[in-house]
């Protein structure tokens, strides 16, 4: 659904109004933009729109190209198929298929993303912790098996036959983006709002949490930082340029796996984002290797590293023959967020 990523980048949002005649009455319709999924192949181009129409919000994901209305077609029935399997674990938001669009009703929920960060804020982690613990537990409570994914390694993962043929614990569906920040909690009630990334055939379970905590790091990092101590140490995983992620050390858990390691999963999670743009990522990230812990970070470093370098750059350039080193890191600090699909 995406209207709760794009709450923190508000340079993404675009307002209209238009006044029109409901009911003999003279009323307004605001459209707000939430993401408009141009960087993806054509088949996959989509907008994301919330409007308020007589006081009602509803949101509309909108084919933005004639290929894409196939695509919108079988997010209904993914829609359909995982409120199955999902059960009494989630409950799922369908949506309605009106010609080139899919309309929802407006849930003014919480993401578990924000939640997650919230707590983390309040230091207070041992809660933190707890939701994405819960969060994981749901995830194992999923139906599952034992078989070696052959449909996700070609066509998702597009890494062809690997050479490792081990079967794997798989979820029996690929709800690929079964992520908190797509995931609204009303109380007991998870309820998931997007579920463009799912395929009727098995995916690794471990890659579905990857892909999550992976996204807590790019989204919270500050957050992360900032509730970092001697009772919450954390552990640097990810590594984009000179940039470097660090998530709690309860987290890395979750993706630690006998059979599948970290960089085998990233490599993973470039195939699925070429599968989905068309072309890998200019700067694809790597695992680090030294994996190094810490138990606090000064405050100038409760930002991300490419908050950072945005300041440093802003120094350099004032500095005589800079720009080449200028034009390497604007390259290296591009925002982690562009990098998730």
């Amino acid at each position: 659904m995406d209207y709760d990523r794009y709450e923190v980048s508000k340079e993404h949002e675009e307002k209209s109004k238009s006044i029109f005649r409901y009911r003999g009455k003279m009323t307004s319709l605001t459209e707000l933009t939430l993401s408009d999924n141009s960087f993806r192949l054509r088949e996959f181009h989509t907008r994301t729109v919330l409007i308020e129409e007589a006081g009602k919000k509803t949101v509309r994901k909108i084919a933005a190209t004639e290929e894409a209305v196939t695509f919108l077609k079988a997010i209904t029935m993914r829609e359909k198929a995982n409120s199955l399997y999902f059960k009494e674990h989630f409950d799922v938001l369908c949506g309605d298929l009106e010609g080139d669009y899919i309309e929802y009703e407006y849930m003014p929920y919480e993401s578990l993303y924000r939640k997650i960060a919230f707590e983390l804020r309040e230091n207070r982690h041992d809660k933190a912790n707890e939701l994405l613990r819960l969060y994981v537990q749901k995830v194992y409570s999923l139906k599952a098996l034992r078989t070696y994914p052959r449909q996700f390694f070609s066509m998702v993962a597009q890494v062809g036959i690997e050479n490792c043929k081990t079967e794997i614990e798989c979820l029996s569906r690929g709800i690929l983006d079964l992520v908190p920040r797509n995931i609204l909690v009303d109380r007991s009630r998870w309820i998931v709002i997007d579920n463009e990334w799912s395929f009727d055939f098995p995916a690794p379970r471990v890659f579905v949490i990857f892909r999550a905590i992976r996204e807590l790091a790019v989204l919270i990092q500050r957050e992360i930082r900032m509730s970092t101590s001697a009772f919450n140490p954390a552990v640097a995983v990810f590594g984009r340029g000179v940039q470097t992620l660090y998530i709690p050390v309860d987290w890395l858990a979750y993706i630690t796996d006998t059979h599948i390691n970290l960089n085998r999963m990233l490599q993973w999670e470039l195939g699925f984002e070429r599968y989905v743009t068309g072309s890998y990522p200019e700067a694809g990230g790597r695992i680090k290797r030294r994996q190094k812990v810490r138990s606090s970070f000064p405050r100038w470093q409760f930002a991300d590293d490419a908050g950072f370098l945005g300041k440093l750059l802003q120094v350099l350039k004032g500095v005589p023959g800079a720009s080449k080193v200028v034009h390497f890191l604007e390259r290296q600090s591009r925002s982690w967020r562009s990098w998730l699909t």
